[in-house]
């Protein structure tokens, strides 16, 4: 498979039309208010990856991330770790979001 089609094939798999709707709806019917909504209310979308935001501190603390620090976040999701890691350890953080989450 070409690099070109082997990255449709991915973006096809993880694309859903409608998804920042999808996820808005779905905090609105879990009673938050929508014009009042934090980055703490994304948290069941906003880590795709095994052990959420605890695996994301603990990662960071375990390579000694400090404030002078610079990451790269690939394939950020929703951008979650990105955020993550800037507000606990006050890093540079750069992400490379999926072209599907652009539009979230």
């Amino acid at each position: 498979m070409e690099n070109a089609d082997c990255l449709q094939a991915v973006n096809a798999y993880w694309s859903r039309e409608g998804l920042g709707q999808t996820i808005l709806d779905s905090l609105v019917a879990t009673g938050e208010n929508s014009d009042a909504l934090i980055i703490e209310n994304l948290a069941p979308v906003d880590q795709f990856h095994a052990g959420g935001k605890g695996a994301t501190k603990g990662l960071a603390e375990l390579v000694d991330i400090s404030r002078n620090a610079t990451v790269l976040d690939v394939v950020g999701g929703l951008g979650g770790p990105a955020r993550t890691l800037a507000a606990l350890f006050g890093c540079k953080v750069t992400v490379r979001v999926r072209a599907v989450y652009e539009r979230v």
